[in-house]
């Protein structure tokens, strides 16, 4: 199984590492940022990490879970120009992207390759997690913020993380798609 993780930040450093736990699959990595002193908060990352690539830093970590994990890592944004170049040996694209060009160059990738997508995202309060059925829709309010930089509740991007974990091991298991909303205010989880 070779799963695209693209996004490696809050949600998709944690996702990454734990589906080397459980299904030790091979990876395609995508991510053109570095580790900053402030992603140690929200993501997986270790103070030893801060300065390097978020794919340099995820693939080293992945390698000492799943020794057996191959991992291609593509230190690139992702655009409508480039999706189909690096994503279209996935057998699963699990997107994790805080901004709306490269969430649609996955999404339209995806659709157009016919690689199961499932589309991860957070802010304050709230988790989606959704697979891209043709009607998924994306944000493209550029005035939001950056999910980097919010005020993030870590164990809600942990939780958010696990459940993603959760729904792909079901997909991977049973070929059950199932979409999750998570709301943190009255804490409830819905599946559709």
């Amino acid at each position: 199984m070779n799963i695209a993780i693209c996004g490696l930040g809050a949600i998709g450093s944690r996702v990454a590492l734990e589906l080397a736990r459980i299904a030790q699959p091979d990876y395609v990595l995508i991510d053109d940022d570095r580790v900053d002193a402030k992603n140690i908060a929200n993501q997986a990352y270790l103070l030893r990490h801060v300065r390097f690539h978020k794919i340099a830093a995820m693939a080293h970590m992945i390698s000492e879970i799943s020794p057996s994990s191959r991992v291609a890592m593509i230190e690139k944004r992702l655009t409508s120009l480039n999706a189909r170049k690096f994503l279209s040996d996935a057998d699963l694209i699990v997107e994790c992207f805080d901004n709306a060009e490269s969430k649609m160059a996955v999404s339209m990738c995806s659709l157009v390759e016919m690689i199961p997508c499932l589309h991860v995202g957070m802010n304050v309060g709230y988790g989606g997690i959704k697979w891209d059925n043709g009607n998924y829709t994306i944000s493209d309010d550029d005035n939001a913020p950056d999910i980097c930089t919010s005020d993030l509740n870590p164990g809600m991007a942990q939780f958010v993380a696990a459940a993603t974990v959760s729904v792909i091991a079901n997909y991977l298991q049973n070929n059950i798609a199932t979409n999750l909303s998570i709301a943190i205010s009255n804490f409830h989880v819905i599946a559709s």
